[in-house]
């Protein structure tokens, strides 16, 4: 997720319908009291490789998973967190 498109939502004033329009339908939903909660996943995979006169050949893969969650009560934005793994 961009740090454009998030420094466009504002708690408080960020509806659900603006959000699924920016970010498209979430990757799933929870039922909470009075409202929902919308999850919304990404992962970045970053390669790397190496090599050394052809005798020592090497590569890794980093992959990172970030969650952002999303809290509407009331069909306006309470609160949102990011979890990384």
């Amino acid at each position: 997720m961009g740090t454009e498109t998030l420094a466009m939502i504002n708690v408080g004033e960020t509806t659900k319908s603006w959000l699924v329009s920016a970010l498209g339908l979430p990757d799933g939903a929870d039922s909470i009291e009075n409202g929902e909660i919308l999850r919304y996943s990404s992962k970045r995979i970053t390669k790397k490789s190496g090599h050394l006169l052809f005798v020592i050949d090497s590569s890794s893969e980093k992959v990172e998973k970030e969650t952002y969650y999303f809290e509407f009560r009331e069909g306006l934005l309470r609160r949102y967190w990011r979890e990384e793994t």
